[in-house]
């Protein structure tokens, strides 16, 4: 039996990010290792007892030591497992992986893009460094996936192994029915939240960190000028507390509301009027697509992976800055007709996107390059 290495950062469960890869590999009869920093993963509970787990110490800090017991980690794993193939992912797993698998002269590494470091608008250090990174390490790649339009063309431009080829998916997928069809008590969750029928609620999700932006979020919200408006954000992070001391600054104690980390997303975007992110940098957003699948209408900032989601006017509005953002919201507000349209537009183009259509895709891509 042939054996595929997947390597990714951090993995707290087996979700849509491993699982095309896994249910592929099924199929063709090849058997499935997943090394990751699993530290915080759920053993008890996972159900996917034939995948053969491997903790690294992998980190997303280029700069970490630990990455360097994860190079080490890797060899040993593909030596002593007689490792056949690598799908790595993430730009740290894409690095480890592609410099183990071509150490161990394994027969194809599959090299999943999430999102290059390298992208119109990025500062200059990153389109220099980050950029001749991923050029010089295609050459030990024998196919890239990419997830967003931007980064297909640039992976075009690379130099790959032999009869190297470049893919696109549509992202990780995201089970469409369980955002759109969500059983929840609308009134009480709205009370639990001290929430009103009277107020217009806003919804961000993500880690509280300088790419997520929520900063400038929270200043679109202040320059509507209507208390009406409530924000949630769903995520913890570094910038937690600078976010606050904005807030405080602003006087949104009570249109601002930080909620941590929910396992009850889909029932909290179903109880919003609109999503919002102003992200720096995106690959393909999970949580935008989620917000899609509820049926919301989407303000996001105008970057790769966002505009390949959301059409200008039609399912939401690209914006370039907290002013646009303002007043984008405040045009949903009074324009009901609009909101339903976009609405429409989003349960429809989502189907897309969903994890179903993804297994498929990446299925076919296994046949052609396994």
């Amino acid at each position: 039996m042939k054996k595929l290495l997947f390597i990714s950062n951090i993995t707290n469960s087996i979700t849509n990010f491993v699982l095309p890869s896994y249910y592929a590999c099924e199929k063709m009869g090849i058997e499935f290792h997943l090394a990751s920093n699993l530290n915080n993963f759920d053993y008890e509970n996972n159900p996917y007892k034939d995948i053969v787990l491997h903790n690294i110490k992998c980190n997303r800090n280029p700069l970490s030591f630990d990455n360097i017991y994860s190079y080490k980690e890797l060899n040993r794993i593909i030596k002593e497992n007689q490792i056949d193939y690598i799908h790595c992912n993430t730009p740290i797993g894409g690095v480890l992986g592609r410099l183990c698998a071509s150490k161990n002269k394994l027969e194809k590494v599959i090299y999943t893009a999430h999102g290059f470091h390298f992208y119109k608008g990025a500062p200059l250090l990153n389109n220099i460094v980050y950029k001749n990174i991923e050029y010089a390490l295609a050459h030990k790649t024998d196919a890239i996936i990419t997830i967003n339009n931007e980064d297909f063309h640039n992976a075009n431009n690379m130099k790959l192994k032999k009869d190297g080829k470049v893919y696109k998916v549509d992202g990780v997928g995201i089970d469409v029915n369980s955002f759109f069809n969500v059983s929840y008590d609308k009134n009480t969750l709205k009370k639990t939240l001290c929430l009103s029928d009277d107020d217009y609620i806003c919804i961000g999700i993500g880690r509280i960190e300088s790419n997520k932006n929520f900063e400038e979020t929270i200043e679109s919200i202040y320059k509507t000028n209507d208390k009406r408006i409530k924000l949630l954000i769903c995520g913890d992070g570094p910038l937690k507390r600078k976010c606050e001391k904005i807030v405080k600054k602003r006087n949104l104690e009570k249109n601002i509301l930080f909620l941590g980390y929910r396992n009850d997303i889909p029932k909290l975007l179903k109880i919003s009027n609109c999503y919002i992110s102003l992200s720096k940098r995106e690959g393909l957003p999970r949580s935008l697509m989620e917000a899609m699948a509820a049926g919301l209408p989407c303000i996001v900032s105008d970057i790769r992976g966002n505009n390949d989601l959301i059409k200008n006017g039609i399912n939401g509005f690209l914006v370039n800055d907290s002013n646009e953002c303002a007043e984008k919201i405040n045009q949903l507000i009074h324009d009901e007709s609009m909101s339903r349209k976009m609405q429409i537009n989003n349960i429809r183009l989502i189907k897309n996107y969903d994890v179903e259509k993804v297994k498929k895709q990446i299925e076919e891509i296994y046949k052609k390059e396994l």
